[in-house]
């Protein structure tokens, strides 16, 4: 259309006159011999037909359909009064309302466009196949205009899209074939084949979309980025949509959310994409991160990341608020800020309280039991403290109950050597646990006496495995000990003497190297794949879990043996805030982009 004329299939359209073949048209009616004539169309008498449709006293016939009074019946589908009933489904006035896009059976609606198998709708206007129809005629290639043998029961496919989901492949043949077909033969970006080394990884997982018909729409492979040992850095790519089902059902980006979901809960902490540079903006609408450009086949594309939160999301629900809520109560004294346990003024005791989850304490009593000294005897060897003896807090439904927990108490007791000197037991009440244990040092080790440019260890017991229940959070390293074992992992710090130690808990290991860091004032750099990790636990599972044993140290160690634990030179101390990702690529990935606690830095 240009300076207000149509033009469309031979015909011309002004200022709403038509004009076909030397014939005039004026309010939708030709004029020829005194007869009404439009594309085989006759009008004579008030009757029209054309190619078997009539039309007469309001009432249309086509091909089986009937229009009466405002009631169509097309294929078994009712239309009345803008409802819409078909197969049991009530639609009103056409359209389906799902995650706030008005869809009609794989029509959408948005922003004030239909978009319905290549059919596009806006400002009253309609387009169908390159064809314009608007003030109410339609003009379609085989309908019925143009003497086609089409009928108003071509539009029900449009209004009967298929839906889709999105899951693992089975088979990768057809998923495979599509790629060939898009990025061979279609856009020309390889010339034989797409496939590479990632494709051969066991490792790599597919996805794809398919429609409820089973029919494949689209697919995207995920998986680690690297060969070796899986360090939690992924990769998504040859993200594929079929080009008969693009731009219409949201496939492409329904296929990107399902990687970045699949590749979280496989405890990547680090997932990129390499996409052609016309479509970084779908993804930067899905909150991806763009890096850099560079360069594949010769085309141009982006680097893109997704933005991985879990190390900051256990921050902000662990740690985050205690700055706030411990405000002006000096916790731990001159030079202790933030540390696993305090020095008692005017003594050589450590004391360290912790208490243990409600829903634990419930539903595993003898395991709460054990961990409640488990987590106090860990604090007092992250100051370099020996156990000196326990006290504990016990609420249970019944005594059969209670009795259950404090048999947990009574064996971690042995196993690590420090005496349980006595406590409260209170009956008919909601479970509930807590301990405070003291031990004794006449130099305390503080969790803020690191400074930049020292080296970050970790010092982890790698035995065990996932306890039943808790897996992904709480790894059972302990239990299986034998005391010997357990009480020279408990004495390390105090022989090893480094500048600063923390023992690793709720915040897992990224969360606990920043309190450490944040106590020292300055920021952490994590080398990923140097952290000693167990082969059972992914490394978002190990940098997020309760590990049973490990220290976090900074600077130099003296005695440096743990017994069964294992120690790695994994990270350093640098200027800022925060903790950051190091990578075997060189590329530094954000973790904690702020201090943990709020408690500032040690003086």
């Amino acid at each position: 259309m240009a300076h207000g004329l149509w033009v469309t299939l031979g015909l011309w359209v002004a200022c709403g006159l038509w004009v076909a073949c030397g014939l005039w048209m004026t309010r939708g009616l030709w004029m020829t011999c005194g007869l009404w004539v439009a594309c085989g169309l006759w009008v004579a008498c008030g009757l029209w037909m054309t190619l078997g449709l009539w039309v007469a006293c309001g009432l249309w016939v086509a091909c089986g359909l009937w229009v009466a009074c405002g009631l169509w019946v097309a294929l078994g589908l009712w239309v009345a009064c803008g409802l819409w009933v078909a197969c049991g489904l009530w639609v009103a006035l056409g359209l389906w309302v799902a995650c706030g896009l008005w869809v009609a059976l794989g029509l959408w609606v948005a922003c004030g466009l239909w978009v319905a198998l290549g059919l596009w709708v806006a400002c009253g206007l309609w387009v169908v196949c390159g064809v314009w129809v608007g003030a109410g005629f339609w003009v379609w290639v085989g309908s019925v205009a143009c003497g086609g043998r089409g009928a108003v029961t071509d539009l029900v496919p449009a209004l009967v899209g298929p839906q889709f989901m999105v899951e693992p492949a089975e088979e990768l043949g057809g998923y495979h074939a599509l790629r060939r077909r898009v990025f061979v033969d279609e856009q020309g970006l390889f010339e034989l084949h797409d496939r590479d080394e990632r494709d051969e990884d066991p490792r790599t997982v597919v996805l794809v979309a398919r429609s409820a018909r089973g029919e494949l729409l689209g697919g995207v492979r995920v998986g680690p980025a690297a060969d070796g040992p899986d360090i939690g850095w992924w990769q998504g790519g040859r993200l594929v949509v079929d080009p008969a089902a693009r731009g219409t059902l949201g496939i492409g980006p329904a296929l990107v959310r399902a990687a970045c979901a699949y590749a979280e809960s496989a405890g990547a902490l680090r997932f990129d994409a390499t996409v052609q540079r016309r479509n970084e903006p779908m993804f930067r609408r899905l909150g991806w991160q763009p890096v850099r450009h560079v360069a594949v086949a010769g085309r141009p594309h982006t680097l893109m990341r997704w933005p991985m939160r879990r190390l900051a999301a256990l921050a902000a629900a662990t740690k985050n608020p205690l700055g706030e809520l411990l405000d002006g109560m000096a916790p731990g004294g001159k030079g202790f800020v933030g540390d696993d346990g305090a020095p008692v003024p005017g003594s050589d005791l450590i004391a360290a309280c912790d208490a243990i989850l409600p829903s634990m304490v419930e539903r595993d009593p003898d395991w709460a039991g054990w961990c409640a000294v488990l987590v106090n005897v860990n604090d007092l060897a992250a100051m370099g403290a020996a156990p000196v003896g326990l006290l504990n807090a016990v609420g249970a439904r019944d005594a059969a109950h209670a009795a259950r927990i404090l048999g947990g108490l009574r064996r971690a007791s042995a196993a690590y050597g420090i005496p349980i000197l006595g406590g409260h037991t209170q009956l008919g009440v909601p479970a509930a646990l807590s301990a405070t244990a003291l031990g004794r040092t006449d130099r305390p080790v503080p969790g803020g006496g690191g400074r930049p440019g020292q080296r970050v260890r970790l010092t982890a017991d790698l035995g065990g495995g996932w306890r039943p229940g808790y897996g992904g959070r709480q790894w059972d390293s302990t239990s299986g000990r034998t005391p010997a074992e357990l009480q020279r992992m408990q004495s390390f710090v105090g022989r090893a003497r480094p500048a600063a130690a923390k023992d690793v808990s709720m915040a897992g290991v990224a969360g606990t190297l920043g309190m450490l860091a944040e106590a020292s004032g300055c920021g952490a750099l994590l080398d990923v794949a140097r952290v000693p990790r167990p082969a059972a636990a992914s490394a978002g599972d190990w940098l997020t879990c309760f590990p049973g044993f490990a220290m976090l140290t900074a600077g130099p160690l003296g005695d440096g043996d743990a017994g069964p634990a294992v120690t790695a030179d994994c990270g350093e101390l640098v200027p800022g805030r925060g903790v950051r990702l190091r990578w075997p690529d060189g590329e530094i990935t954000g973790a904690l982009e702020a201090d943990v606690t709020g408690l500032g830095r040690a003086s």
